[in-house]
């Protein structure tokens, strides 16, 4: 996600969502890329998608489930699927 094209990431989100539509960390992962690239109304898409085959994902499921080395790296994660609407 680092960086401000949201393609390599999102790409990788799709093909991992073609292969296996019900794997929420794709669908996670596609969320924040565009989240992070300013294509909001897609990313709340994405989080539309992601809450059909995950309705109890939240950012504090998210933050639990997935670890982060860098704290940082976290934070601009969680920011950006708060922004494309994943709740608290």
């Amino acid at each position: 996600m680092a960086g401000a094209s949201s393609r390599p990431p999102a790409t990788a989100a799709r093909k991992g969502i073609h292969v296996y539509p019900e794997f929420p960390t794709a669908h996670r992962l596609l969320a924040a890329s565009l989240s992070a690239a300013g294509r909001i109304e897609r990313a709340q898409e994405a989080v539309t998608a992601l809450r059909r085959i995950a309705p109890n994902m939240s950012v504090a499921r998210t933050r639990a489930g997935v670890p982060w080395k860098n704290p940082e790296d976290m934070e601009h994660y969680l920011d950006a699927l708060r922004r494309a609407g994943l709740p608290e």
